[in-house]
């Protein structure tokens, strides 16, 4: 009872007019948080999410939030981080091995292997691998890579630390985990709209489901002022 009352007087405590607060988290804002006094809502919306490329409830988020991405272009940004969860044994080694990609190939090509893995992540499961080493587990996301025609040989030469001396790919996956654990990231998927955590949206799976979360604020019908 204490717990429900604490909820619902922070609630009541928050006077900013937006949509849906989420159980007892915030309200998400109308738009990114700024020094305008008053603007339009037309402006873009910033989506972040925390996905474990090993995750089945990340996969099965990804499908109707990019193409809610696709649908929606410009009007929405959309960051994706990857976040390993420490029970999942080989998660930080699929999410390095996504840095990897970014150093070969780029960005989007680092996207697109974390689909790849997202596609194929059984493989790597606890329960499937009890017996699969590192090297074991760094050769089938080799395979992975070379479905994206990257060079093998040069994929593995990168999944290399001994701790004095990391490949740079180690060291961004490391700051990667750090920044989601930095802000209190204790699961997958977590979405941020506009810099504040929306709880209600950790099991909106379809483009019906994002459209009808998005579109009060992408295609809104009056401005709304913050101060």
């Amino acid at each position: 009872m204490a717990s429900r009352l604490s909820c619902i007087l922070a609630l009541l405590l928050i006077a900013a007019p937006t949509a849906n607060a989420g159980g007892c988290g915030l309200p998400i804002p109308s738009a990114l948080d700024g020094n305008a006094l008053t603007f339009n809502i037309t402006g873009v919306v910033e989506i972040e999410v925390f996905w474990d490329w090993l995750c089945p409830d990340s996969r099965a988020q990804s499908v109707g939030l990019l193409q809610a991405s696709a649908y929606y272009g410009s009007k929405l940004r959309l960051k994706v981080h990857p976040y390993p969860l420490p029970y999942h044994r080989n998660g930080f080694f699929t999410s390095w091995a996504s840095y990897v990609v970014r150093l070969m190939a780029g960005v989007p090509a680092q996207m697109r292997y974390g689909l790849i893995a997202f596609e194929n992540q059984e493989a790597l499961y606890n329960i499937n691998s009890p017996n699969v080493t590192q090297d074991g587990a760094f050769e089938i996301l080799a395979n992975w890579a070379e479905l994206m025609e990257l060079n093998r040989t040069e994929f593995l030469s990168h999944l290399v630390c001994n701790f004095e001396t990391c490949d740079e790919s180690y060291i961004m996956a490391n700051t990667a985990w750090k920044y989601g654990a930095g802000r209190a990231t204790g699961a997958t998927p977590t979405v941020y709209v506009n810099g504040i955590e929306a709880l209600q949206l950790e099991n909106n799976v379809s483009l019906a489901d994002w459209k009808v979360f998005l579109d009060p604020y992408i295609n809104p019908t009056q401005s709304h002022t913050l101060y």
